[in-house]
């Protein structure tokens, strides 16, 4: 099940199911659905998992639909119906942009050389990033009952950094890198009342 968050401009914010073409208007069926946080909190307070929550409105309601081609090209801001990031927070402080594993070859590379002001090699690495670059590869595949090289945590900053389709990037003036970034694969968890992590899916990002 594919799940957007969207906006109607002078209407409010929505949660959408992709259905070929179109968008299903999940949030005309039940209000209270206007984020997918809230659906989340819905379906764990009707003891369902996320998508049996979005399923039963689906099946039960004749939703209205939306053009979802057109939605993907909208600007966020103007007067036509655009997208949120896939999942948010009301409060930005209360979401992580943070994730774990071994960085590639040239984003430590370009990282190591803007924090360092040294372009010429060196036999030592002489930043954290390159630090932990060079544990990842010395330890980051132990032996059998060997205890590996801890993976690389990265924090991105809170939920105000997120930017949803079609939203403007701001490079700041430390970015020497010319705001080069790559694709990433992006796990979406909330962490329930009783503190357990659960997933919710996966999107692209950068």
């Amino acid at each position: 099940m594919r799940v957007v968050q969207w906006e109607m401009p002078g209407e409010g914010r929505r949660v959408g199911v992709v259905d070929g073409d179109s968008l299903l208007d999940v949030t005309a069926g039940d209000a209270s659905l206007d984020r997918v946080s809230a659906v989340f909190d819905s379906a764990c307070r009707n003891g369902v998992s996320f998508e049996e929550r979005l399923s039963r409105v689906v099946a039960t309601e004749d939703l209205p639909r939306v053009n979802y081609s057109e939605l993907l090209a909208a600007s966020p801001g103007g007067e036509s119906p655009f997208l949120h990031p896939p999942l948010d927070h009301p409060d930005p402080h209360y979401l992580l942009v943070s994730g774990t594993g071994l960085t590639h070859t040239g984003g430590m590379e370009s990282r190591d050389k803007m924090h360092s002001g040294d372009s010429g090699d060196r036999d030592e690495p002489t930043t954290d990033s390159a630090r932990m670059f060079a544990m990842g590869l010395a330890d980051g595949k132990p032996g059998r009952g060997a205890r590996g090289a801890m993976p690389e945590w990265f924090y991105k900053g809170n939920g105000s950094t997120l930017r949803g389709p079609g939203g403007h990037l701001d490079l700041p003036a430390y970015g020497l890198d010319g705001g080069g970034e790559t694709g990433k694969l992006v796990g979406c968890y909330i962490v329930d009342s009783p503190g357990v992590p659960r997933r919710l899916g996966f999107f692209a990002g950068v």
